[in-house]
């Protein structure tokens, strides 16, 4: 059992993580550098965050339930996409190696850096080119392509997946700013959910870090909707900003030296 110092630690990033999660995303750079920090093996500690941010994304994806009914997609197979391609994704995390994790995770952050800083920019751009590009009638294959891109990323590492799933969905042809996130918000939640299932399954969640993290994910997320949206985001983004680029920097400086 831990003990009241180090499950504080892990309640108060926790607690960051979905306060970030809700402001402005950016939340997973906190939860796996802590939970490598506290001892988990880098499979077991990417495994693990994404059970201790799953609160946060049940909060939100109730958030947006109401919005789901004016959706013009097909839910189910959106679903079902999400589904099949996170448990591929959960499967391949598994079946990596330690020692090869840790060479492609500075990679990987990189990658959600860049999807934090410039995803707002990748959306409008798709919005803009959303409704002429997809044709869906013309191109019946982008749905199941894309989205399985996304879930299969999700669930195996899930750093960015939110910013990826919005700008999919407006490449698609979405275009409406209520269904877009609610669709998000419905995708995250099934890649988050079965990703995690899957790691329970397989024993590969250290529960002692992760449940404190998970309680303070919770308060963070409802603390940060209830009296944090004053907060000036564009300056937000810009410290999470910062905080993602030293992070990512931290572990190439790691891997490389």
């Amino acid at each position: 059992m831990l003990e009241w110092g180090p499950a504080s630690g892990l309640a108060a990033a926790g607690f960051l993580a979905g306060a970030l999660n809700a402001l402005a995303g950016g939340g997973g750079f906190i939860v796996l550098p802590v939970l490598m920090l506290a001892g988990s093996p880098a499979i077991r500690a990417n495994a693990s965050g994404s059970l201790a941010v799953w609160p946060g994304v049940l909060m939100t994806m109730l958030a947006f339930r109401h919005s789901l009914g004016r959706s013009q997609v097909s839910l189910p197979l959106f679903a079902g996409i999400g589904i099949v391609g996170s448990v591929l994704g959960a499967f391949l995390l598994l079946y990596t190696s330690n020692a090869a994790f840790i060479g492609m995770l500075p990679w990987l952050l990189l990658a959600a850096t860049l999807l934090f800083l410039f995803g707002p920019r990748l959306t409008q751009a798709a919005l803009a080119r959303g409704g002429s590009w997809a044709q869906l009638h013309r191109r019946p294959w982008l749905v199941p392509v894309l989205l399985s891109v996304v879930a299969v990323y999700g669930g195996y590492f899930g750093g960015g997946m939110g910013i990826m799933t919005l700008a999919v969905l407006a490449l698609l042809g979405l275009t409406d700013i209520h269904e877009l996130n609610a669709v998000k918000a419905l995708l995250v939640f099934f890649i988050s959910t079965v990703c995690g299932l899957v790691f329970i399954w397989q024993g590969a969640v250290d529960w002692k870090p992760v449940l404190p993290m998970m309680a303070g994910n919770a308060l963070g997320g409802y603390a940060a909707s209830k009296w944090a949206m004053g907060l000036p985001k564009p300056l937000l983004r810009k410290v999470i900003s910062g905080l993602c680029i030293l992070i990512t920097l931290a572990y190439f400086a790691k891997a490389w030296f």
